[in-house]
């Protein structure tokens, strides 16, 4: 199944000199991974797009054969759809989907909803 996080409800930590790191998501192979549900991806980055929901709106119930999928909900709230279960997603989660888990957003607010999507063919 799926897994939705927001870098809200995760500890930072100092990195990279002056940085504030809030890790979500990490290749499975990575050894400084201390939270296993973050070591999920598998693959290698092959598209980023921004997508744009009016209100009341909903995407298509789709998978995607040999690609996994990392979504970041920018801004609004609504549902997701993974598989069989709906979720309720914002402003701030990651959600990651395995490869051929059929899913699907559904803007159930009164406002724009806007996520990036990252798709990563499996390797």
């Amino acid at each position: 199944m799926g897994l939705i996080r927001n870098w809200r409800d995760e500890t930072p930590r100092a990195g990279h000199l002056n940085a504030i790191v809030w890790t979500l998501l990490r290749h499975e192979g990575n050894e400084s991974v201390t939270d296993p549900r973050s070591a999920c991806l598998r693959s290698s980055v092959t598209g980023m797009v921004k997508h744009a929901l009016q209100a009341g709106k909903n995407t298509d119930y789709h998978s995607h054969k040999g690609a996994e999928q990392i979504y970041y909900i920018l801004r609004g709230a609504g549902k997701m759809l993974l598989g069989e279960e709906k979720y309720p997603v914002r402003e701030g989660d990651v959600i990651h989907i395995p490869p051929e888990i059929p899913h699907q957003v559904f803007n159930d607010g009164e406002d724009w909803m806007e996520h990036l999507i990252i798709t990563c063919r499996l390797e």
